[in-house]
This record gives structure tokens, C-alpha cells and sequence, in this order.
């Protein structure tokens, strides 16, 4: 039996970093694209000529359009929450413990990264994407949801599950808001005015009751 190396299935860092490129350059286009003409005023034919790239290689990074137009999406809200997990663990380090201030913390970041990269967000929430893009929109809220309830220390019940719903949903229509804002200034005033109301509601609900947060 022949124990001799099969090069064509091995990759140097040269074919990685073209494949990275590759890929890359497809995604900027097409963001880029999206954000001009919508998902469907966007051709496929567009994307590979303006990535300089070929039908084949969008087909084989991505499936086709909807799968470009999902990748953009992954990588729009995993660059938040990164964002805001880190900003809640120096929270942590630096001695916040409860679960209130985390919160605070935690969506202020959310809000600042949503005005940074407002452009392509505005694409997901304000202009036209994929059929069934709504539903997988929903499971990303109801996975903010499940992280916000660990970090508030809600009740699990009817009450603790409504609380920290009606929070996220107000972090979610400020983060609307705050995409429209072409100034920071303005997107800060809109910060400020949900996380004030967050506060004012969690003075009567049943989150976290003084004690410091659960680490996530």
C-alpha cells in the first residue's frame, strides 16, 4: 500500500489566503451592492463582476445569492456580539457586578457597533432580503433573548420571561433608530433615551434583585 503524500488534497497558506480573498472580495461586493440596489435589484452577474471573481467561485464559497446575502448577515451580528461580550467582561474585571449595569454596559456597546456598521445593517432591517430571512432573523432576537435573560438573572417564569423580552425588544427598536442617525451625537441621544427606559422598568421587575450577575 503506497503511504506517499496526495498534493492536490493538501493547501499551502497561499491557496488559504486566495480562498480568504476569494471570498472576501465576493462579500464586499455584494454588500456593497445590496446596500445601492436591495437583494433583489442585485444580479449575480453584478456581484462577480464587481468582485472580479466568477459565477463558479461565488457558487462554490456561498450556494448563490441568498447564501452571500446570509454570510453578510452571520458576519454583521457575530462582529456585535462579539463586541459586546467583550465590553461586558472588562465591565466585569473592572468590578461591575450587577446584573443592571451589565445590561447597561452590554447595550451600549450593542447600539455603539449597530451606528458603526449602520450601512450594512440597514440592509437587513430596512431593504428587502431573501425569502424566509425574516425567520432567521427571529432566531438571532431569540438568541439575544436567551443571553439577555442569563445576564439579567430573570425569573424563569411568565414574568421573568416577559421582562426580559420587552428589554430586548426596546434595545432592538433603539438599535432601528439608531442605524437611521447620521451623527453620533444624535445615535448616542437615542442610546441614552432606551437604556434610561430599560432602567426605569427594571426598578419594579425581577431581574437579578440587587445580586451580581451570572458570568455567561
Amino acid at each position: 500500500m503506497s503511504t506517499a503524500t496526495e498534493p492536490t488534497r493538501t493547501r499551502g497558506p497561499w491557496q488559504w489566503s486566495r480562498t480568504e480573498e476569494t471570498q472576501r472580495n465576493l462579500l464586499d461586493a455584494a454588500l456593497e451592492l445590496f446596500i445601492a440596489n436591495g437583494y433583489a435589484g442585485t444580479s449575480i452577474a453584478e456581484i462577480v463582476e464587481r468582485a472580479q471573481s466568477s459565477v463558479g467561485s461565488l457558487y462554490h464559497h456561498f450556494g448563490d445569492k441568498a447564501g452571500l446575502y446570509l454570510a453578510l448577515w452571520d458576519d454583521w451580528m457575530n462582529t456585535q456580539e462579539y463586541f459586546v461580550k467583550s465590553v461586558i467582561d472588562r465591565a466585569r474585571d473592572s468590578g461591575v457586578t450587577l446584573a443592571i449595569d451589565l445590561y447597561d454596559a452590554g447595550a451600549r456597546a450593542f447600539l455603539q457597533a449597530a451606528w458603526r456598521a449602520r450601512e450594512a445593517g440597514r440592509v437587513f432591517f430596512d431593504l428587502d432580503g431573501p425569502p424566509g430571512f425574516e425567520k432567521t432573523r427571529r432566531a438571532r432576537r431569540d438568541r439575544w433573548i436567551d443571553y439577555n435573560a442569563v445576564l439579567l438573572l430573570t425569573d424563569d417564569n411568565a414574568t421573568g420571561r416577559l421582562t426580559v423580552a420587552v428589554f430586548t425588544m426596546i434595545i432592538g427598536e433603539a438599535q432601528r433608530e439608531v442605524m437611521r442617525c447620521e451623527r453620533w451625537r444624535d445615535a448616542e441621544l437615542v442610546s441614552d433615551d432606551a437604556i434610561a427606559m430599560v432602567r426605569r422598568l427594571g426598578l419594579g421587575a425581577a431581574i437579578g434583585n440587587g445580586a451580581p450577575a451570572a458570568r455567561g
